[in-house]
């Protein structure tokens, strides 16, 4: 294009072009611009908040208070021990002498800030993820061992007060870790000798600890559902539970492991005992009767676990 075409083309715009482009206005980039500033200012407060529950997951306890055992492990204290079972799923846990101990199904209100009594220190460990097996963070944890109580074990370290867990209290506690074998299962004593939930039963041979042999948890299982609904002929009560102490397994002539309530028996079947309990439902309430049977009928001692080897 040469001078002359070039001036004439910038001398001979329509007025009305120019006007019309002298008021219009960037509305839209403006617009634009405000909503990815918002979307970054959400990111970055989603960004922080996982920091900061990253931050209190991955963060050490410190030292224990003092106890009448040291809060630092002697040299002599065997290194943690991280190995990881085969299962994977679940709350975190740790490993003390190659078994499982899961922590505690209730809730952090419930945990200890002092560390009952008959425990003394054991050594170090690190709590496990379930999903992955690996430790939380590089910290190890005081742990406490109680020789009365071995499938309980109180481990030192922070946990959330209250959910979600980002912006919770944290404090330090003694909270405990239940064998496998005990979380989460009913039992009831009769005399010395302990006896588990047929429901629970079931659920216990799917483990690498069954309370009964396969023979007979099959018999048990055909022959009775886990609740009844009308008391069996020849079942007669013999008294109220009393409540064994948190966390721990009932020992006594009649205890329970949950529920203070109505113990029945049969003379001739000494290897059931039925719990009386209420039980809610949309079309009203009415009374239902637990199926607890013998533990370890059908194994041999030794393939018990150590702290139900008390049968008389």
């Amino acid at each position: 294009m040469n001078t002359i075409r070039l001036t004439d083309a910038l001398t001979h715009i329509d007025d009305a072009l120019i006007a019309e482009a002298a008021s219009d206005t960037p509305i839209r980039r403006r617009q634009l611009w405000t909503k990815y500033a918002a979307v970054a200012a959400c990111l970055c407060l989603a960004v922080t908040a996982l920091f900061i529950s990253w931050v209190h997951t991955n963060q050490g306890s410190p030292a224990p208070p003092d106890t009448d055992t040291p809060s630092t492990p002697s040299p002599d204290t065997p290194s943690p021990d991280t190995s990881a079972p085969e299962t994977a799923g679940g709350p975190p846990y740790i490993i003390h002498e190659g078994e499982s101990y899961l922590v505690s199904p209730y809730g952090a209100s419930t945990w200890d800030e002092v560390l009952p009594d008959g425990y003394s220190l054991a050594g170090t460990t690190l709590q496990q993820d379930s999903e992955s097996g690996n430790g939380y963070g590089e910290e190890s944890y005081p742990y406490y061992t109680n020789p009365d109580t071995p499938y309980l074990i109180y481990v030192y370290h922070s946990v959330a007060l209250s959910q979600p867990a980002f912006s919770a209290k944290w404090e330090e506690r003694y909270v405990p870790y239940v064998h496998e074998s005990v979380r989460y299962k009913y039992f009831l004593s009769r005399d010395g000798q302990l006896y588990i939930r047929l429901l629970d039963a079931r659920y216990a041979d799917l483990t690498d600890h069954p309370a009964l042999s396969d023979e007979l948890l099959m018999q048990w299982t055909q022959s009775y559902q886990t609740s009844i609904k009308e008391l069996p002929e020849g079942f007669v009560s013999i008294g109220k539970a009393t409540l064994a102490e948190r966390y721990t397994l009932p020992d006594g002539a009649l205890c329970s492991s949950h529920f203070a309530n109505e113990v029945y028996a049969n003379p001739d079947n000494p290897d059931m005992l039925l719990q009386e309990e209420t039980r809610t439902y949309s079309d009203g309430s009415y009374t239902s009767y637990t199926v607890y049977v013998r533990y370890g009928m059908g194994l041999d001692e030794e393939q018990l676990l150590p702290w139900f080897r008390t049968t008389p």
